[in-house]
């Protein structure tokens, strides 16, 4: 088996303690897994199980989407937090979930990754062809009998992204920084 790994955009402490703060909104919900506050970020890919031989090709194809991100001045960006919603399909609704408002920096740096991870023959779920950035709250099966969208005001300066490895475990799961990408 390989690793389990993601590439994010891990949050400021004081945005994931706000977030963390907004559950109480909809304590009681049955079913409800909510994500850990050290957990929260926004996911630019899921790459899924990694063979750990692979690895070294995959820092190559960050390292050059690294190169392309910054020296195209896509990164900082700033990424404007939008509403709480029931996502990602509102007739059948799997999570709570934050959507941002536009920002094609973000778009733009999805495509080089998926082109570079591409390229290195490193294969990744994309579960749909749109991306759409969002801050997962919590997960359910049964959708909440009581839930009203809510409009937030936030922004944050993103400088970086971070691969990240996904360890399971039985209390949920948790998360590490494996190398994170800066200029």
């Amino acid at each position: 088996m390989g690793k389990r790994l993601f590439i994010a955009i891990n949050l400021p402490d004081n945005l994931k303690k706000y977030l963390d703060n907004l559950k109480f909104k909809w304590a009681g919900q049955p079913k409800m897994r909510w994500v850990k506050t050290e957990n929260l970020h926004l996911t630019l890919i899921f790459i899924g199980y990694l063979e750990i031989g692979s690895l070294p090709m995959l820092i190559a194809a960050l390292q050059k989407s690294s190169w392309e991100i910054f020296s195209q001045k896509l990164l900082p960006t700033e990424i404007k937090l939008k509403e709480v919603v029931l996502g990602p399909n509102s007739a059948h609704p799997r999570l709570i979930w934050v959507t941002t408002h536009p920002n094609p920096n973000l778009t733009k740096i999805k495509r080089i990754l998926s082109d570079n991870l591409s390229q290195e023959k490193i294969f990744f779920q994309e579960k749909s062809k749109q991306f759409i950035p969002h801050l997962t709250l919590a997960r359910f099966n049964c959708q909440p009998k009581k839930f009203e969208s809510e409009k937030i005001s936030w922004q944050f300066s993103v400088k970086s992204f971070e691969l990240m490895e996904s360890n399971l475990r039985r209390g949920g799961a948790e998360y590490n920084i494996l190398k994170s990408f800066s200029d």
